[in-house]
């Protein structure tokens, strides 16, 4: 009875979700309570300061009006106070972590292993800098966490058969609320593509008839998104960033394809060298550089018994008998592949910049998930192929990726405390040299 108990505990469902948001506030949450507000926050919190939540329709009117929904329910909840938002943005983005790891689980059930990969270094994915930018963010992350859960419904209704289809409701229906929010993912209908016919392949129907069924689960999908790009090219159209063709960036240049090649290696591969400490303190303190070796080494080391954890013995030898039938190698790839490859679309059309480096790092947004399902998948070949009787190696690499990963995102963040503190410095000069100031 005890040894039942203990291993119910340790195969508890909440174990990951847990751990996830620990990790979150490791990364993410030992600062809040210095950060502020930062670039696009400052009109958004000063529409709530005059208007209120009211206010939110017209402000956003000219640029994503169906987004409005989401200010207006945040403000109202939580006021004008940043420490509100930046709790509200580590809970919805842990939201997404875990949502992402559901997929994982959904997709491949066999694969436990490698989607508590994936579900860590989507926290901690170093590309991604605007974690401090609380409300704007908000934003983001929802319409992040309805796209996750529009490919989990989706997965549910493919696996289920007929008794299932009615998922394909809510999962139509969180797409296309995620579209008309905000543009940035509806890439992502690529993978979907991908997804489908990976689960569809599995039946033992001959090749038309699992054909007919993909198009038929990706019908509604398809039809969603047609009618919100008719909507933004045709109705709306471009009120801000314009599409390409306006003469200021060609779009069949030697420079912009390889501008494209660049900007996709890095927040694919290239990025993942941030998980590799500094080893100098410029430009903070010596005594924050060595907070920040410390929670990378603490991480790691946490990470590490999480994943040791997770290896028992009796997992392993299903996976391994279970291998090679689940095709999580070849389809893991082929759906990282075709999210990696239209990601970027939405802000390349309009002649936009993805990049890893300070504001422009949001639209990396839309390449996380599958930069990150490309990693885990190469590593489970790795290990397959190399290391199936050291695969501590893989778990020790995953662990220092994640936890020098953790410890980026706090020297980043502290860049944000600085420049809030610098602000706050500013601000009371102005109150005590210009004594006449108004409010």
């Amino acid at each position: 009875m005890i040894n039942e108990i203990q291993q119910g505990r340790k195969g508890s469902p909440l174990i990951v979700p847990i751990s996830l948001l620990l990790l979150c506030a490791l990364a993410y949450g030992l600062l809040i309570p210095t950060l502020g507000y930062y670039w696009d926050d400052w009109p958004y919190a000063y529409i709530n300061h005059m208007f209120g939540p009211g206010g939110y329709p017209e402000f956003v009117s000219s640029d994503r009006p169906h987004s409005a929904w989401i200010f207006i329910g945040l403000t109202t909840i939580l006021g004008e106070n940043p420490l509100g938002y930046h709790l509200s943005s580590l809970f919805f983005f842990w939201s997404c972590a875990v949502l992402f790891w559901i997929l994982l689980r959904t997709l491949w059930p066999q694969r436990k292993k490698e989607a508590l990969w994936g579900a860590l270094l989507f926290t901690v994915y170093p590309g991604f800098l605007g974690h401090p930018n609380a409300i704007i963010y908000n934003h983001h992350y929802i319409a992040m966490g309805l796209y996750f859960f529009s490919m989990i419904g989706m997965v549910k209704a493919v696996q289920g058969g007929r008794k299932a289809w009615p998922w394909h409701i809510p999962a139509v229906l969180a797409m296309s609320l995620s579209q008309f929010s905000i543009e940035y993912f509806i890439g992502w209908e690529s993978a979907r593509l991908v997804m489908v016919w990976y689960l569809v392949s599995q039946r033992k129907t001959p090749f038309i008839s699992r054909i007919k069924t993909a198009l038929l689960h990706l019908f509604p999908y398809g039809l969603g998104t047609l009618g919100f790009l008719l909507w933004r090219v045709a109705v709306f159209g471009f009120p801000t960033y314009q599409p390409l063709g306006g003469g200021e960036v060609d779009p069949v240049s030697e420079r912009f394809v390889f501008t494209i090649i660049r900007e996709t290696l890095d927040a694919v591969l290239f990025v993942w060298r941030r998980a590799f400490p500094h080893l100098e303190s410029d430009p903070f303190s010596r005594a924050f550089w060595l907070i920040y070796l410390g929670l990378s080494l603490l991480t790691t080391l946490l990470v590490l018994l999480l994943l040791l954890s997770h290896s028992h013995q009796d997992s392993e030898l299903r996976e391994k008998q279970e291998a090679g039938k689940d095709g999580f190698g070849r389809f893991g790839i082929l759906i990282a592949l075709a999210g990696i490859l239209t990601a970027g679309w939405p802000f390349w059309l309009t002649g936009l910049s993805v990049s890893i480096r300070g504001f422009y790092s949001r639209f990396t947004l839309a390449f996380i998930s599958w930069a990150v399902l490309l990693l885990i998948t190469i590593l489970h070949l790795v290990e397959k192929w190399l290391f199936s009787k050291r695969s501590i190696l893989i778990i020790v690499f995953v662990a220092l990726l994640v936890g020098g990963s953790a410890g980026w995102q706090l020297w980043n963040a502290n860049q944000y405390r600085n420049d809030w503190q610098e602000l706050q410095r500013y601000m009371n000069e102005m109150v005590h040299r210009i004594p006449g100031l108004e409010p």
